[in-house]
């Protein structure tokens, strides 16, 4: 077996594998991911300010969901 080192195949390398657990055809699998993976690549940068700004708004909104 072999080991991928760049973080970024690692990832889609997770991702491909989520996915194969709930479809059955590999040819999907490869599309999804594919797809999926250009989203989480486009948008890494933003997770930090959406988590932030997902807290803040649910420490406002509804405070049992927030805890």
């Amino acid at each position: 077996m072999f080991q991928i080192e760049d973080p970024l195949y690692q990832n889609m390398l997770l991702i491909s594998q989520s996915l194969s657990n709930t479809f059955d055809n590999d040819v999907d699998v490869f599309w999804i991911s594919r797809g999926f993976f250009q989203c989480v690549e486009k948008f890494h940068t933003a997770v930090e300010t959406l988590t932030d700004t997902t807290k803040k708004i649910l420490e406002k909104e509804d405070q049992l969901l927030y805890k």
